[in-house]
């Protein structure tokens, strides 16, 4: 075990050892079979208990919150646990770490001198703490290792304390000879407070109060045919269905379609702004019925910019609906005709609210720095409790409308600390579910692993960070979901090649989406939608029906089923395989190849039945 802690705001290490620490233990006697501990450390003066027992589910470690004691004079800052768990010594052991970053990246053991550290936080960056990225995120709370694929492995859950982790993967040759990967709990941080407003002028402080969690981290073993990342998504998988109850999805003839759809947008006039539709109730009817005419029967739509002043600034006002969409009889008309096999979700943008809304300054988070959390000065960050309030009044008035399913468009990956109520982002967490849970049958925009029993997942991220240290990316995210969840990729209206994204689909288990409006999308280019430069339906609506019959042709026969292998045949040459026996042989590359007697023409694919 090894903490950090505070002297002043000079970070200190202190390490468990016999010559300044104490460990005193006893077995439990509650039925686990394990043992408590009690640690001392001497020099830091932070005492905690560590309950470690082992049981059918694996092995776990916990660290109960209210036992950690500490001194004012060196207040805690984190802890590791364990961080030399299943650590290897240079190529002795082949293998990889499995790091949920985007859809899943693999880390491989190599010899290679001057790779870099990884460490990354679990989820996000966390705003509430001044911290930014463009990477990709830490979608799931988990990692993996594999000593021998095929061989040995084991998938590690952060079921408690996630929210406040940080993951970290030091290469060998880097600090010593050794791979080794672990979690660090981070109770207290240090941060900048600046005292005037040209930010000229500062003092480093450090957090006042400790971060509440509980920690609880299970390591799930892993042999043979599991021992891989596969293996690992599978396990997950499985953890979640117990979690969420969740359900195999229901077994149709063909795969769904994603629409983002956009019903107004506003500019700037010469007295306020024009709000002006792009989408009305009728003209979305038509397209349904357009492309249910052509054989496209399951949809599953997000509507965004309903409400008054359309999609960039409205929230959080959902209660009055733009008249330029739809009379109120016109939307109860479009919910009331939606087929059975398709459902529309209004899109809501909570826990942000628009900087030009007039939600109150009372209601927004703030920063360890007391500055209110702002986002591309264009949205605020709700309070998470309020949000939830807000939300419940505005659904009640939206249901006169006809809305029943809401889609979350930034609650996905938005998590954060507020410091205007001192509470942890693990603890945050169970705020966030319950703002999901506002209603029964929700969508929500690439989640966090938390949030995946959302009805819906979209956008998911196809690509992991796709830094040097990455030896592969693999589709973790989506074999977790296949099955049980249907998840959508990113609009395909915004692909640089086309091709290789539809194989990926395939590849992937991940079904096509697009971002489609009725009217030209020149009528966006001075609103907060400038960034979509194609969506015209009637330009799009052949690449659509091309797209969905191409990706459906490869997947319609493995709907409901669980990804089993995935194998790398060759360069360019993947094969999975699934749970009904299905197998899927995927070409990325430009020539025609036999993979197990069968051709596989350039740049396609070829399923085959049992």
């Amino acid at each position: 075990m090894i903490i950090n802690y505070f002297v002043g705001t000079n970070l200190r290490e202190e390490s468990m050892n016999p010559a300044t620490s104490e460990f005193t233990y006893q077995t439990l006697d509650d039925g686990r079979v394990g043992y408590i501990a009690h640690v001392k450390f001497n020099i830091s003066k932070v005492e905690l208990d560590l309950i470690v027992y082992i049981d059918d589910d694996g092995l776990h470690y916990e660290v109960p919150f209210e036992s950690i004691e500490e001194d004012e004079d060196t207040p805690l800052a984190s802890m590791s646990l364990f961080p030399f768990f299943a650590a290897t010594k240079r190529l002795r052991t082949p293998g990889y770490v499995m790091i949920p970053d985007g859809i899943g990246a693999l880390i491989r053991v190599d010899d290679v001198k001057g790779k870099e550290v990884y460490t990354k936080k679990f989820y996000s960056a966390d705003m509430g703490l001044n911290q930014t990225t463009d990477e990709a995120y830490l979608y799931a709370n988990v990692y993996g290792m594999v000593q021998g694929v095929n061989q040995n492995g084991f998938l590690s859950i952060i079921e408690n304390g996630a929210g406040n982790a940080l993951l970290t993967h030091v290469p060998s040759q880097n600090q010593s000879d050794m791979n080794w990967t672990y979690v660090t709990y981070e109770f207290r941080s240090s941060y900048t407070q600046f005292l005037n407003q040209s930010q000229t002028s500062s003092v480093r402080l450090i957090q006042s109060h400790k971060n509440v969690f509980n920690i609880k981290q299970t390591y799930q073993f892993l042999v043979d045919g599991d021992a891989n990342y596969v293996g690992m998504a599978n396990q997950y998988q499985s953890y979640l269905v117990d979690a969420y109850q969740l359900e195999r999805i229901n077994t149709l003839d063909d795969i769904s379609l994603h629409l983002d759809v956009l019903a107004a947008e506003s500019e700037k006039a010469l007295i306020g702004r024009k709000t002006f539709s792009m989408t009305t109730t009728e003209q979305l009817q038509e397209i349904i019925n357009d492309l249910k005419n052509q054989m496209i029967n399951n949809l599953d739509i997000t509507y965004h910019g309903y409400g008054n002043n359309g999609y960039s600034y409205e929230a959080p006002n959902y209660t009055k609906f733009e008249k330029k969409v739809g009379s109120k009889s016109d939307f109860i008309d479009l919910n009331e005709s939606i087929p059975e096999t398709s459902d529309i979700f209004y899109t809501v943008s909570y826990p942000y609210a628009s900087s030009s809304s007039s939600v109150s300054t009372k209601d927004i988070a703030q920063s360890i720095s007391q500055e209110i959390l702002e986002v591309d000065e264009a949205y605020y960050m709700y309070q998470i409790e309020q949000a939830r309030l807000d939300l419940t009044t505005d659904y009640e008035a939206m249901q006169d409308y006809g809305v029943e399913n809401l889609a979350y468009n930034f609650l996905g990956d938005a998590l954060y600390t507020d410091f205007t109520t001192d509470m942890s982002r693990s603890e945050s967490i169970e705020l966030f579910k319950s703002l999901a849970l506002v209603v029964d049958n929700i969508a929500v925009e690439k989640p966090f692993s938390y949030l995946w029993f959302a009805d819906v997942i979209y956008d998911i991220p196809m690509y992991s960070s796709q830094q040097s240290k990455f030896s592969d990316t693999v589709p973790f995210y989506s074999i977790v979901l296949s099955g049980y969840q249907t998840a959508y990729g990113r609009a395909s209206n915004f692909f640089s090649n086309e091709r290789n994204e539809l194989l990926r689909m395939i590849d992937y288990h991940v079904y096509p989406s697009f971002y489609i409006t009725y009217e030209a999308s020149y009528l966006l280019l001075d609103s907060g939608s400038s960034n979509i430069f194609t969506s015209k339906y009637d330009d799009w609506e052949e690449q659509i029906v091309s797209q969905y019959n191409f990706v459906n042709q490869g997947l319609k026969d493995v709907i409901g089923q669980t990804l089993v292998s995935r194998e790398i045949v060759g360069l360019g040459l993947v094969k999975n395989t699934y749970s009904n026996d299905v197998v899927i042989y995927i070409n990325y590359t430009g020539e025609a190849e036999i993979i197990d007697g069968q051709i596989v023409s350039a740049l396609s694919y070829e399923v085959i039945l049992p």
